[in-house]
């Protein structure tokens, strides 16, 4: 229990005994008037007077508390008290005077005096408060006795006219009883204090571990919710909540299957799947899960804990793995290729070009050997590219002007292209990454446009620099595009759109943009084709390279 909850706990005990204080009060003062009044006295003579005038004194005193002990402080509050029971003290006083001094009947209400102050002001209170009595009863009485005190002017002289014994017996016997009731209501008031102060720890440690518990459902990174026997959703963390994509409010009360779809499939008190959510957004998010029984400290079974964790970077891990694998195979392939073809090639080609420039030789055959060099050329440059691909270097970075690279090869690309080859953008564009490699990316971007787009297509590269410093080149074309279907594969190797494409500039593409924690995307653009992306974050900001696929 905080601070704050003690402090309001005793302000309730106080407002409580303050209440019940004014119901006494009222009770004993009002039952004295009725008497009085029973004993043919006027409502104007001395006793009933007196006695409306305290009940009057009483509530007004109370009033004038109220704010207090509403808003007042912890000392406040405690002298607030004490002058509420100083003030019942003077009470009791009056209302034994005026109902027999020595001999009335009700000195036991300064016993309830000293017991309200030793259960809201502790145990020495309760004796300041009988020390207190004791003068207030003993000097009105030695007053009564020597006639310094008159009796109530409408109550008669005989009734408070005692015998010197019994003088002394009511003061031994009520000092004994006052005695009494101060040692029990002390006693009574440690024990409550001490019980009170170990209860406030259990409930502290309670909180404790209640904050615990709740702090660490909230901090884990895994979506944890519970249902009840029924399956519907009782409770879900934050990161649950997050990996739903839901707020609160449209989980609790929903059916479980509809939130995990393979959960309630099985009906093992234990399940370990993997499922796929899909988001209000839309979005198919791959999820782990474990449902185990929920029970109760009796071991009661009262529902089931469902755990259950986003695997997109595991899938996106797993992938990344398969591909590794992949390329080991290709490298293993393409080491063999270089060594069986590459020599060969060489040969080939030397020897047609001096087939071609010996004499004799017709203009027709030339055209036709020209051919077979033209390819031969085209070969060799198959089995670079395998190689780089197989055997990725560590980009050298260093800052370079992405604009002017992209004019370079694009008047590269005109020449012997038939297709209109533009550059748009801005003129020059600072990047940071290895300008080779980056060239490379240009051009196989540029050759897939040029492929695809045909003939009399139309291809469009584009460098611009974003608001974040990043460096995008974007190149456009106006072919067939790439269906959304295959998106996902277009930039793994060995895989192509194309009837003759071998499907691995792409796959070097891609390569090349994740050793540069670039960010690599696919679209359709607005001449009616594909639109490739690449966006190469600025020095000393890198951001985690991705491969993605949209839209418009």
């Amino acid at each position: 229990m905080t601070a704050d909850a003690r402090a309001s706990a005793g302000d309730r005990r106080l407002h409580w005994a303050m209440l019940l204080r004014l119901a006494v009060v009222c009770a004993l003062l009002g039952g004295t008037i009725v008497s009085s009044l029973s004993a043919n006295r006027s409502l104007d003579s001395f006793t009933p007077r007196l006695l409306v005038w305290s009940i009057v004194a009483t509530f007004v005193l109370a009033l004038a508390s109220a704010p207090l002990l509403v808003a007042g402080s912890p000392r406040t509050l405690r002298v607030t008290t004490a002058v509420q029971i100083a003030w019942d003290l003077l009470l009791a006083t009056g209302l034994v005077y005026v109902s027999g001094g020595a001999g009335s009947g009700f000195v036991f209400v300064y016993g309830l005096s000293v017991l309200a102050a030793a259960l809201l002001l502790g145990p020495k209170a309760s004796y300041v408060t009988l020390a207190a009595a004791l003068i207030l009863f003993g000097v009105m009485t030695l007053l009564l006795s020597e006639s310094v005190l008159p009796p109530p002017p409408d109550q008669s002289d005989t009734s408070y006219q005692l015998a010197t014994g019994d003088i002394v017996y009511s003061l031994l016997s009520t000092s004994l009883a006052l005695s009494l009731v101060a040692l029990l209501s002390s006693t009574l008031a440690s024990r409550l204090s001490r019980a009170g102060g170990a209860l406030r720890e259990a409930e502290r440690a309670r909180a404790d571990i209640t904050a615990l518990h709740r702090d660490t459902i909230h901090s884990l990174g895994s979506g944890l919710l519970t249902t009840d026997l029924d399956g519907i959703v009782q409770s879900c963390n934050p990161a649950g909540l997050e990996i739903l994509g839901r707020k609160a409010n449209a989980v609790v009360g929903v059916p479980l299957a509809e939130l995990l779809p393979d959960a309630m499939e099985s009906s093992d008190p234990a399940v370990r799947a993997d499922t796929t959510i899909v988001t209000p957004t839309g979005v198919r998010v791959p999820v782990g899960f474990t449902r185990r029984p929920l029970r109760d400290a009796a071991g009661k079974e009262h529902g089931a804990l469902v755990a259950f964790q986003d695997l997109t970077e595991l899938v996106r891990l797993r992938e990344l793995a398969e591909r590794a694998q992949h390329l080991a195979v290709l490298g293993r392939l393409a080491a063999g290729l270089a060594h069986e073809i590459r020599n060969p090639l060489g040969s080939i080609s030397g020897a047609v070009q001096l087939v071609r420039e010996a004499e004799g030789i017709d203009d027709e055959d030339k055209r036709l050997l020209g051919i077979v060099l033209k390819e031969t050329a085209r070969l060799n440059e198959l089995v670079t590219t395998m190689l780089d691909l197989s055997r990725p270097r560590p980009p050298e970075r260093v800052i370079f002007d992405l604009a002017a690279l992209a004019r370079d090869v694009v008047e590269v690309a005109r020449q012997g292209s038939t297709a209109r080859i533009d550059t748009e953008g801005e003129r020059d564009v600072e990047a940071f990454g290895d300008p080779g490699q980056i060239r490379q990316v240009v051009w196989n971007l540029v050759k897939n446009a040029v492929q695809s787009s045909g003939e009399d297509g139309r291809v469009v590269v584009r460098v611009t620099s974003s608001a974040e410093g990043a460096a995008v080149l974007e190149v456009l074309d106006d072919g067939p595009g790439i269906p959304e279907s295959e998106r996902g594969r277009i930039f793994d190797a060995f895989y192509s759109t194309r009837t003759h494409g071998v499907g691995i500039g792409l796959a070097l593409v891609r390569q090349i943009a994740e050793s540069h924690a670039a960010t690599l995307s696919v679209d359709s653009g607005p001449l009616g084709g594909a639109t490739f992306r690449l966006e190469l974050p600025p020095r000393g900001q890198p951001s985690r390279p991705s491969v993605s696929q949209t839209a418009h």
